[in-house]
């Protein structure tokens, strides 16, 4: 049988500390990989794209037959206000370039699979992005929404009551911790959301509340139409992966607060709440097996801290089973002294030594 690994190593700082905030994911970055997308899709001979805010340039090698039809797709893309179009090669000098401006309803929310929130778009009032930002903070925490959504009263086709209150209860129905991430889209009465679940009940779920949402925005019109073709499992190395990387940042969030004294088996009250997300990650990705590995620094006999790494261990995957983690998923060891991070000469090197580390495995 096959046994794929994913070990998780101290390399993040403490982002799970209380009143923490998560880097707010680039909204630049977004819109290229979804313009890129799109290009790819048309076979445009692509060079760059790049953005800065909503406002993108795309380079191309060589021109396209129909520069307006690919124009056209640019500007389909939610969240983009407008994009240049030139060539890299084109007689030596940069062809002119086309405008691509956004005249449409366009609302474009993402949630990362570290729960924060970006949105992107323009809205009609004030008011409707304060309802966004307010439904997105319910679901994430203020700390971790970044609103980009403009208001231009004056623009034509700006959101309607029934499109904000769509992307408002879309927001809400994320809140299901087996939902990974997931990215909204609201534009031209299209309701479109791609997202990633730990389950097939949960893609089943929220593919129907999002239809749900569709057919009851409208108060009678038929103005909301549902996309939820995106909505997919991720699959059980998916899930190892990003469970591995959110353990990584619990391992030194952990360090971070000294979650363990010099000769402490079980973890420091103040550390409860990081443990608890950890608790909280694992009940998201249900799938992979985990390991829990204790170390030590050099203080004491080497048998006496073989021991005490394995208590460590063992005392964290209790917490998860108490907590309601399937104890048949997880397991513990301890190294003790044998694998330093650092050095045991200095106080600090023997604080980083006295650690649990976690690996993540899936089998198939």
């Amino acid at each position: 049988m096959k046994d794929t690994s994913v070990v998780g190593t101290v390399a993040f700082l403490g982002l799970f500390a209380a009143g923490s905030a998560w880097a707010v994911p680039h909204v630049e970055a977004d819109l290229t990989e979804s313009t890129l997308a799109v290009l790819t899709e048309a076979s445009a001979p692509v060079d760059s794209v790049s953005f800065s805010g909503r406002d993108g340039t795309v380079r191309l090698f060589s021109d396209v037959e129909d520069r307006d039809a690919l124009a056209q797709m640019l500007r389909n893309q939610p969240g983009v206000r407008k994009v240049r179009i030139l060539l890299t090669e084109a007689r030596g000098e940069d062809a002119p370039p086309v405008i691509v401006d956004e005249t449409r309803t366009d609302i474009s929310i993402v949630l990362t699979s570290e729960r924060h929130v970006s949105i992107v778009g323009t809205v009609a009032s004030h008011g409707q992005r304060e309802q966004l930002e307010r439904a997105a903070a319910a679901l994430v925490g203020p700390a971790a929404v970044e609103n980009l959504a403009e208001v231009d009263v004056n623009r034509a086709g700006a959101s309607s009551a029934d499109e904000i209150e769509a992307a408002v209860r879309t927001l809400q129905a994320l809140v299901d911790d087996l939902v990974i991430d997931a990215h909204v889209e609201l534009a031209g009465g299209v309701l479109a959301v791609r997202a990633r679940t730990a389950g097939d009940d949960a893609a089943d779920a929220l593919a129907a509340r999002v239809n749900s949402i569709a057919v009851g925005t409208g108060f009678g019109r038929d103005i909301i139409t549902a996309d939820v073709r995106r909505i997919r499992t991720v699959t059980p190395s998916e899930q190892a992966s990003l469970l591995a990387d959110g353990l990584v940042q619990i391992t030194e969030a952990l360090r971070e607060a000294g979650y363990f004294s010099a000769d402490a088996e079980a973890p420091d009250p103040e550390s409860a709440q990081i443990i608890q997300l950890a608790v909280q990650l694992l009940q998201r990705y249900p799938t992979p097996d985990v390991e829990a590995i204790g170390h030590t620094d050099a203080n004491g006999l080497e048998l006496t801290n073989q021991l005490l790494s394995e208590q460590r261990a063992k005392a964290l995957i209790d917490h998860f089973i108490q907590a309601g983690v399937d104890p048949a998923r997880l397991s513990s060891s301890g190294r003790g002294e044998s694998v330093p991070i650092a050095p045991n000469s200095t106080a600090d090197g023997r604080a980083r030594n006295r650690r649990v580390e976690f690996v993540t495995r899936v089998k198939g």
